[in-house]
């Protein structure tokens, strides 16, 4: 949200590229979202889940009530397209304004002050570690690649937007960095309705254990004769 307020007063005005982006890209988002455009919300609930389910072990999340996998995917999808409807709504509407300041001339931003040595590095450093998390085995890059052909475009597409955007921001140029954000999250967007889901799946549920009794062994008749007529002679 924070990219589409550069709107200031006088004489500067909103950056008609940043707001475009932004508007774009929560079109996107929340059309795709409450659509389930080919599937895109069932895809993007199971990946946040299986992305978040080491949170399950620590605590308050480790108290929370225990369901089904397939319950769970269910609610949180719901919840999900329900927080997607203001993106749906508002980012037609902030594209069209940054079309109209783009027509008008202000397309870019100045540049921004550049980042300290140290806080640039640390700055690109955690956009690494998040992209190497997405290409860690069992991570959503490195499935959709799996897949070859346009999928895995996207995802190396995504991979590249999201270091140009950490590097491009922590060396001031915030309109390169703006463009590989979008670059990358409408990438990341082709990725999640093209990649197939069989690998992707929701937290295993616990398994329950059966409380059916387990049946008795047999009894012999010949035994139970037997038992009868010890009984008889001790009377």
């Amino acid at each position: 949200m924070a990219l589409a307020a550069p709107v200031t007063t006088g004489d500067q005005h909103a950056s008609g590229f940043v707001l475009l982006a932004w508007g774009l890209f929560a079109s996107a988002i929340g059309w795709g979202l409450i659509t389930n455009f080919r599937g895109f919300a069932d895809t993007y609930t199971r990946t946040a889940m299986s992305s978040s389910s080491g949170l399950r072990r620590i605590p308050p999340w480790k108290w929370l009530p225990r369901k089904s996998a397939e319950q769970e995917v269910a609610e949180r999808r719901t919840l999900v397209r329900f927080i997607a409807i203001p993106f749906a709504i508002i980012g037609p509407f902030v594209a069209l304004a940054g079309v109209v300041e783009t027509v008008r001339g202000h397309i870019g931003i100045s540049r921004g002050p550049a980042l300290p040595l140290p806080f640039a590095l640390f700055y690109i450093a955690i956009a690494l570690v998040a992209i190497v998390q997405y290409w860690r085995r069992g991570g959503f890059f490195r499935h959709a690649a799996e897949q070859g052909g346009w999928t895995r475009v996207t995802a190396v597409v995504a991979a590249l937007g999201m270091l140009s955007f950490g590097v491009f921001t922590a060396l001031g140029e915030t309109t390169l960095g703006v463009a590989g954000w979008l670059v990358g999250g409408l990438a990341a967007v082709a990725m999640v309705t093209s990649v197939k889901t069989a690998g992707v799946a929701p937290p295993a549920a616990e398994p329950t254990t059966s409380t059916l009794p387990e049946p008795s062994a047999p009894t012999d008749p010949d035994e139970e004769d037997g038992d009868d007529d010890a009984a008889f002679r001790w009377l």
